[in-house]
């Protein structure tokens, strides 16, 4: 099938539909009746195809010339009608695939799909494959297995997007058992019911939403590819360096090294394999091209998903910041001396949680304080403080509290449910060594994970800088004035006009460390006040019945500033922001529903000639030694 472009799509997009629908008819399928109205259609068409001219009875018809008329029946529209009379039992038994047929052809034009039946070769290459669950008559489970031979090979081949239909209810678990037999990646998988598909908005949505992800669905198909390939290759390349590892190897590290560091050889051998095995998969996975594609995907919108995204994404990650204790609350192997056969093996990043309503701990002292090792009058100190820090297991049904500054640990899962652990600094305890199995392990807490290195640094360090900050006492701000100002009012012409000045401290600059705030003072406002009862008069003394402009409107608003002004000095309260130069704050803040009332402009001279939404305007001017950073 060669490569069309989609019309109502945009882009190059090649389909196919693959249904026992699309299989030729029996003619045992055709009924007299049928046969009859085909011949009428025909002979009221001016349409003549050679094909047609040798039928002339129900008779004339045989298994090849079914097959080509209802080819025919698809690839000329001019024969549409007498066609569909003939083929009217086929139509009506498989009307949603022929429907989702017809709406492509109308939708995207004539050549833009494809259709095959039972016996599909899947010869082309194609971006979406639409397939029939039941690919053909015979029991479900033949056919099923039909559908998933040639979704395997689909995928396989080219990685197309395979777009699995029903026409009857089919559940999750069978949809997905279909999934992993055909050994799709669920990235360009979809399983969408026909009478979905038959409504054309719907099927246009949902191909629009193929389109534009598909880029992106092929880029993860390529990389499972690429990781499959690559995990059988680390497997074997370190399947190989530990086979060449010598039993002298293994002594002489423990020997020299791990023994007198109270490191075990075994838990040394596992942590070494198993980051040996993370860098060799890294190291052929990084550099690959799907990464690179994948790299350069900018989500700047959200697709139209049909369902909720799965959680797969939050359990890799889960299971990447921690790592799994294997002894849990058994003795530590080196612990021979007196007093310290009872104590656990601990290390830093441990975690000891119960429940999600019970406190979580995390343990603090450094993994060498921790390590044992008898002889070398290291770690067997039953009275050692283990330091421990709780934290609050929080749903992640909960809004964050965006005041909290310390640190948390997110997607921690406690029976099966989801939580982020709110690590509270001020409460840290110290508990000597000999004490933590006897009160942690009696009260059921588990000794399950540990965050790993990176993760439980980071707490560490948050806790220290809390711990050990520097809280000096806050700085009072620096006081600055605003020595005169001029005040403005909007007329009934909708010009500002000149009221008076004001001489004295007009408003008063609050220089922070990080900003510069500002208020007028109250008899600033007093002043404003009274001088909007003089624009009052002015308007009153200038309008009669026959003047232009708009003075009730005006008036009416003159009468709210004075309302807003006092008796509760309204801008004092709600706005302490300075305007920049040449700019200016307003009050109340303009919306849909609020004009403002006041403009307070920041002018390098006292001038006036404003424009804007607000009734009053007035100008300040600060002196350039009173300038700081403003907010």
């Amino acid at each position: 099938m060669a490569t069309v472009g989609v019309q109502a799509i945009g882009d190059v997009m090649r389909v196919l539909i693959v249904d026992d629908g699309f299989d030729p008819p029996e003619l045992a399928e055709i009924a007299a009746n049928d046969f009859d109205q085909f011949i009428a259609e025909l002979n009221s068409s001016e349409s003549q195809h050679e094909l047609l001219s040798g039928i002339a009875t129900i008779d004339d018809l045989n298994a090849e010339n079914i097959k080509q008329l209802w080819t025919l029946r698809f690839e000329d529209p001019n024969f549409r009608l007498p066609l569909d009379a003939l083929f009217a039992h086929r139509l009506q038994s498989y009307s949603a695939v022929i429907a989702i047929y017809d709406v492509l052809v109308a939708k995207l034009g004539g050549k833009c799909v494809a259709y095959d039946g039972t016996s599909c070769s899947y010869v082309g290459q194609y971006d979406v494959v639409f397939l029939d669950y039941r690919l053909g008559t015979g029991d479900e489970n033949t056919a099923v297995r039909s559908a998933v031979q040639l979704a395997r090979k689909i995928h396989s081949s080219t990685g197309a997007m395979v777009v699995l239909m029903s026409s009857t209810d089919v559940s999750e678990s069978k949809v997905c058992d279909f999934r992993k037999n055909a050994d799709l990646h669920q990235s360009l998988f979809e399983f969408i019911d026909k009478s979905t598909l038959r409504d054309d908005r719907k099927l246009l949505n949902r191909l629009q939403a193929l389109k534009d992800t598909h880029k992106s669905r092929r880029a993860i198909h390529d990389l499972v590819s690429s990781v499959e390939i690559a995990m059988k290759q680390a497997a074997s390349k370190v399947s190989e360096i530990i086979k060449s590892v010598r039993f002298e190897d293994l002594t002489y590290l423990h020997y020299t090294t791990l023994r007198a560091d109270g490191e075990t050889l075994g838990d040394y051998i596992a942590w070494l394999v198993t980051n040996y095995s993370a860098h060799q998969l890294h190291a052929i996975i990084g550099g690959c091209g799907p990464i690179a594609e994948l790299n350069e995907v900018q989500t700047r919108r959200l697709i139209p998903f049909q369902r909720r995204p799965t959680d797969v994404i939050a359990e890799m990650y889960r299971d990447a910041i921690t790592e799994i204790i294997q002894r849990s609350w058994q003795r530590h192997p080196h612990a021979d001396g007196t007093g310290v056969e009872g104590l656990p093996r601990l290390q830093f990043g441990d975690l000891l949680y119960k429940t999600a309503t019970d406190p979580a701990y995390l343990i603090l002292n450094a993994a060498c304080d921790l390590a044992m090792a008898p002889g070398q009058s290291r770690g067997e100190d039953p009275d050692l403080s283990i330091l421990l820090l709780p934290g609050i297991f929080v749903c992640l049904d909960v809004p964050w509290d965006k005041e909290w500054r310390g640190a948390r640990t997110e997607l921690f899962e406690i029976d099966d449910a989801p939580y982020r652990i709110r690590w509270e600094y001020s409460r840290v305890e110290s508990v000597p060594f000999k004490q933590v199995r006897e009160r942690f392990e009696s009260q059921n807490y588990r000794h399950e994970r540990r965050l790993t290195q990176a993760y439980a640094i980071e707490i560490q360090q948050s806790f220290s800088k809390e711990l050990t900050r520097v809280g000096q006492q806050t700085p009072p701000p620096k006081l600055g004035g605003i020595g005169c100002a001029k005040l403005y009012f909007k007329s009934e012409e909708r010009k500002f006009e000149h009221l008076g000045d004001f001489i004295g401290d007009a408003a008063c600059v609050y220089h922070h460390k990080d900003k510069t705030t500002f208020t007028l003072t109250g008899a600033c406002v007093e002043w404003v006040y009274e001088n909007i009862s003089k624009a009052i008069s002015l308007i009153k003394g200038r309008v009669n019945d026959t003047s232009e402009g708009d003075p009730k409107k005006r008036l009416e608003e003159l009468q709210a500033v004075k309302l807003g002004l006092l008796p509760d000095c309204g801008f004092q309260v709600e706005y302490t922001k300075l305007p920049s130069s040449g700019k200016f704050v307003v009050w109340p803040v303009k919306t849909d529903q609020t004009t403002p009332l006041l403009a307070v402009h920041h002018a390098d001279s006292l001038s006036g000639s404003w424009k804007g939404d607000a009734v009053v305007a007035l100008s300040i001017s600060i002196e350039p030694s009173m300038q700081g950073n403003e907010e």
